[in-house]
């Protein structure tokens, strides 16, 4: 936003603006942040060319760039599209529950300064801080290493986060999908809906809809667990089943909180004219 690059987005760099429930999600913390930049590209003069950010989180382009016959590593200026490789090594975490890089725990524990000099440091980093460098950077511009590492995510997420995923950890800053792009991809646009956007009429709530539940409820655990799993992995970016039943549950959560009541449920069915069977609170029960 406003021509900025952050330089060092991670998850401890996000909080909430208060704690009431729906306080809104804000980015902290701009110390390192630089400007003006466009994209991939900095103007010119804009950008940087040191390092700077959470090694974990830092894009290809920030590190030193090896060259040959033992010259001198060279820098490359950078700018907002680093950033955007560090949302996607957010991404990656919140679809895995692990880094998209993890550096040698024994190593940072011979110094407990050495990951904070490290992250700030690049230019002069000596020792067991050039040894971390070198390890993020061997990892993060290896291609054969982060396509492991998406390859993972495959097997724990939706397809389309999958593919958003990968369009932001490409090497190349050019070919990085910008702050825009993301927004506009499919994993964002049919995921992440306007609570009351949908008008219920479009979505059904029905009696056919009840017995599915109620089927789902009395059905053994392990079946239960696994269409459950089946669910997540397809998304319902990817299965048409799939999204209008999250499009009915979106419908019908009109506070935008998650979470459907009996209450809720009876009040959809009124409006649409339905009955309320007898036994929807034991269903709602079971399924919770």
């Amino acid at each position: 936003a406003h021509g900025l690059a952050h330089r060092d987005l991670k998850p401890d760099n996000f909080c909430f603006g208060s704690a009431d429930p729906e306080s809104s999600l804000k980015l902290i913390d701009f110390g390192l942040s630089l400007g003006p930049c466009v994209d991939a590209r900095p103007s010119p003069g804009g950008g940087s060319m040191s390092m700077a950010g959470t090694l974990e989180h830092s894009a290809p382009e920030t590190f030193p760039q090896p060259q040959p016959d033992g010259q001198q590593p060279r820098r490359l200026r950078y700018g907002q599209a680093a950033d955007m490789w560090s949302v996607g090594a957010i991404f990656f975490k919140l679809l895995t529950g692990e880094n998209l890089v993890e550096l040698n725990r024994d190593r940072r524990a011979v110094d407990f300064g050495t990951r904070l000099r490290a992250v700030v440091a690049g230019d002069g980093a000596t020792g067991v801080d050039r040894e971390l460098i070198d390890d993020a950077a061997r990892k993060i511009r290896s291609e054969e290493f982060v396509r492991r590492r998406i390859a993972l995510a495959r097997e724990r997420a939706p397809p389309a986060a999958c593919e958003l995923l990968e369009l932001l950890l490409q090497q190349d800053p050019a070919q990085r999908l910008t702050a825009t792009q993301a927004l506009k991809h499919r994993f964002i646009t049919d995921s992440y809906l306007s609570p009351g956007s949908l008008p219920l009429r479009r979505y059904a709530l029905d009696a056919e809809t009840i017995d599915r539940m109620r089927r789902f409820a009395g059905a053994p655990g392990l079946r239960r667990l696994a269409v459950l799993v089946e669910a997540h992995l397809l998304g319902p970016q990817d299965d048409d089943t799939i999204k209008q039943q999250v499009c009915t549950f979106r419908a019908v959560d009109e506070c935008g909180m998650g979470v459907l009541t009996a209450a809720d449920i009876a009040a959809a069915l009124r409006a649409q004219g339905h009955d309320v069977p007898a036994d929807l609170e034991e269903i709602c029960h079971k399924l919770d």
